[in-house]
C-alpha cells in the first residue's frame, strides 16, 4: 500500500517519487535545464536572423517558390497523417481518449493542409 504522499507525487497512476526524495528534485532540475536549453536555442536563432539578414534573405521566382512550397506542404501532410494513423492504431491498446483526440486533430490538420495544396497549383 502506498502512502498518500506517494500517491500525490505520482499522480493518478501512482507512478513517481515521493515528495521528499532527491529523485524528484533531479527530475525538476532535468526539466528546468531542458527548458533553459530550448529558450537559449530559440534566442540564438533569433539573434542569427537579426544579425545576418543579408545571408538569409533570398529572392526567388514564383515558379520555384511554388514548387518548394508544394513539396514542403506535401511533407507536412505526410507527417500529420502518419501521426494520425499511428495514434488511431494505438488507441485500442492504450485505452486513452487523449490519444484519439490528438489523432483526430492531426487527421483534420492533414486534410486541411492537403486541400491547401491544390489551389496553389492553379496560381501562375
Amino acid at each position: 500500500m502506498e502512502s498518500k504522499s506517494e500517491w500525490i507525487a505520482g499522480g493518478l497512476h501512482g507512478v513517481g517519487h515521493t515528495i521528499g526524495t532527491g529523485g524528484h528534485l533531479v527530475d525538476l532540475r532535468r526539466r528546468n535545464s531542458l527548458i533553459l536549453m530550448i529558450f537559449l536555442f530559440s534566442l540564438f536563432s533569433f539573434l542569427i536572423v537579426g544579425l545576418f539578414p543579408a545571408l538569409l534573405y533570398r529572392t526567388i521566382n514564383s515558379a520555384s517558390y511554388l514548387v518548394f512550397h508544394n513539396i514542403v506542404e506535401l511533407f507536412s501532410v505526410i507527417v500529420s497523417l502518419s501521426i494520425a494513423i499511428i495514434g488511431w492504431n494505438t488507441c485500442d491498446k492504450s485505452k486513452h481518449w487523449q490519444a484519439l483526440l490528438i489523432s483526430c486533430s492531426f487527421l483534420s490538420i492533414g486534410l486541411i493542409d492537403f486541400m491547401r495544396i491544390f489551389p496553389a497549383c492553379r496560381i501562375s
